[in-house]
């Protein structure tokens, strides 16, 4: 395991501690209970952990997504300039 994906791994065990607590519903509701945000933006980022060092590892892909939200920006213009 490369020093990256170490420290990335000790990040989000360090932020799981301070990752905030949605009190429980007055109203008991059928289902799974409602998390926080931030609690969901932990669970993507531990649960893709691979796909977000991939840009680490392989220089051929983006750190962005800035060129795929360019080409689509460009068809939504032309979307809306033929709509007229």
């Amino acid at each position: 395991m490369s020093y990256y994906q170490r420290r990335y791994s000790r990040v989000l065990r360090e932020g799981r501690d301070a990752l905030p607590i949605l009190e429980a519903p007055k109203v008991k509701r059928c289902g799974r209970q409602k998390r926080h945000l931030v609690r969901n933006l932990h669970d993507r980022l531990v649960k893709h952990k691979t796909e977000v060092l991939a840009c680490i590892y392989d220089f051929s892909i983006p750190f962005d997504n800035n060129p795929a939200e360019r080409d689509l920006r460009m068809d939504k213009i032309k979307q809306k300039i033929s709509a007229r």
